[in-house]
């Protein structure tokens, strides 16, 4: 005899799976409609895409990725595909920053497809693929809402998954050992983490083949040894520094250890508490799974290889988000796997025997609050016609300015204004917090007043936070403010008392990145007469 329960939950698993649907319908075209509206806005949805797309800019026009620092510039801190491939796009069509958009934009979705593949493979369920793939999407606040900027993390992920999807062929021929170990090499040489995934595939195939182990890991080595010689080769030795060397300054072991487990103010931003709070699928997915394998005959998931990755990943990106200047797109591989795991368990779940009803409604009730939470307002991640217009006059007022102009913080907005290539606060702020030093020619161009304007994002004494001591002390020395940028008014949401905190959740400014770390040039500064007053201007002549 059925219990009242028991078919109280057959009933309402449909009505659940339904609005499950829905929303994850609806999250889809939302991110798509969020992606197509900032593809062409011409200035930075996110500060650190000015950096990336600098890079490949440089490329376009025949500049080395990788300098030596004292020529100048200093790049970023990344490996390069996704740069030269971005590059190619911008000698054929020209310096447009959407095209970095375009191509992370067609990365994020080929890695939604490679997800409805992987798991329409492992359980013979389209739906089931759909599921994992739009769960992808859905999670688009998640990784904050990065997917479609122009920057690698989406290209980076598009290659990793691919190569999971050849590794998990059937049967693993010599074919799909080469193509699996070909698209995690190219994964590495977009972002350095996917050596983890290396390690962890070669652990797997030793589990499973020890023959196809031992290929896969010499075709890795082959493949990742030899691109980084020809880098090294390329870049005159530079090109480890920049990859390996300088990242190495945004490691704290007290700030990592603190950031790993909490977080900081009201924002809740560090830690492993931001899953908890803002993702706790990626914990009921395994609760889930175990139950199956409790009440069923056979377990939920049949390959390990995605439990392995899943944990692995929550660790790696934990520990990634706690360094310093990290952000929500730590999490890339955390949504990726999560996803992978909810669509194989999305299939399996009417298969564990009595009780599965039950089951099956906790887990769709749990995906639903999630996508419930996973819901946002568009117009809160869209720039608005007011940033293009201030950005466009931002930009007309420092090509008027005659002479050397630097921006640290927004190399690209310098090259649009036709000041050239300089150096970028992230790599001084990491030449400082690992060398204990500035570049010499860097800090000497500052020291020396060779610099006829410099543009910064803050007030002098809060330059990088103050965390470049020698950099605000020669700016103060030898620079002094001759102007600060009137962007109008601030944008404040709807219901919000404008004569509240300026700097509190949920205001926005007008030329400010709607993404990610909250920055936009704000002062002008100019030398100091060698023998004038102290806050008296050089011979600066202001448009």
């Amino acid at each position: 005899m059925r219990l009242g329960w028991e078919t109280a939950a057959e009933r309402a698993c449909p009505l659940v799976r339904g609005a499950c649907y829905l929303l994850l319908a609806g999250l889809t075209l939302l991110f798509l409609w969020v992606a197509g509206s900032r593809a062409a806005y011409p200035y930075a949805v996110e500060w650190m895409e000015e950096v990336v797309f600098t890079d490949s800019v440089r490329v376009a026009v025949g500049e080395q990725l990788y300098p030596d620092p004292e020529s100048g510039f200093a790049a970023g801190v990344y490996n390069p595909l996704y740069q030269y491939l971005v590059a190619l796009l911008v000698y054929i069509l020209g310096p447009v920053m959407g095209l970095g958009r375009i191509v992370s934009l067609a990365s994020i979705l080929l890695a939604a497809f490679v997800l409805h593949l992987i798991v329409k493979r492992e359980t013979r369920s389209v739906r089931a693929g759909l599921v994992g793939a739009s769960f992808f999407i859905a999670s688009f606040p998640v990784v904050g809402y990065w997917y479609d900027l122009a920057r690698i993390d989406s290209f980076w992920i598009c290659t990793m998954l691919a190569g999971f999807y050849f590794v998990r062929r059937r049967p693993l021929g010599a074919a799909g050992t080469v193509a699996a170990a070909a698209c995690l090499a190219l994964s590495f040489f977009t972002k350095q983490l996917s050596a983890y995934a290396m390690a962890a595939v070669f652990l797997y195939l030793l589990a499973v083949d020890r023959r196809r182990a031992t290929l896969f890991a010499a075709l890795s080595a082959a493949f990742v040894g030899c691109g980084i010689l020809l880098l090294q080769w390329t870049s005159e030795g530079w090109y480890w520094f920049y990859v390996f060397t300088l990242p190495r300054g945004f490691l704290s072991r007290e700030g990592m250890k603190y950031n790993f487990f909490y977080h900081t103010g009201s924002d809740v931003h560090m830690g492993l508490f931001y899953l908890v709070r803002h993702y706790p699928i990626c914990i009921a997915v395994p609760v889930v799974s175990i139950l199956c394998r409790v009440l069923g005959k056979r377990g939920a998931l049949r390959s390990g290889l995605w439990f392995l990755l899943f944990a692995l990943f929550i660790l790696v990106d934990g520990l990634n988000y706690a360094k310093s200047n990290a952000w929500h797109n730590s999490f890339y591989t955390t949504a990726a796997f999560t996803s992978l795991l909810t669509g194989l368990l999305w299939a399996r779940i009417d298969g564990i025997g009595r009780g599965r009803s039950f089951v099956a409604l906790l887990f769709g009730l749990c995906l639903f609050a999630q996508l419930v939470m996973l819901t946002y307002d568009p117009a809160d991640h869209i720039p608005r016609e007011e940033d293009r217009v201030e950005g466009d006059k931002f930009i007309r007022t420092v090509s008027k300015l005659e002479g050397k102009v630097w921006l640290p913080h927004h190399p690209y907005y310098a090259y649009l204004a036709g000041k050239g290539f300089r150096y970028t606060a992230e790599a001084s702020y990491l030449s400082y917090r690992l060398l204990g030093r500035l570049f010499d020619r860097f800090i000497g161009d500052v020291r020396e007043r060779n610099l006829d304007y410099i543009v910064i994002d803050t007030e002098p004494d809060w330059v990088f936070w103050k965390s470049v001591p020698p950099l605000t002390e020669a700016l103060n020395a030898h620079y002094t403010v001759v102007r600060r940028f009137d962007y109008g008014d601030l944008v404040f949401p709807k219901g919000l008392d404008h004569r509240q905190d300026w700097d509190m959740p949920g205001t926005r400014h007008v030329f400010m990145p709607v993404e990610g770390t909250q920055a936009r040039p704000l002062v002008l500064m100019a030398p100091k007469r060698p023998h004038g007053r102290r806050g008296e201007g050089g011979d600066a002549r202001l448009p």
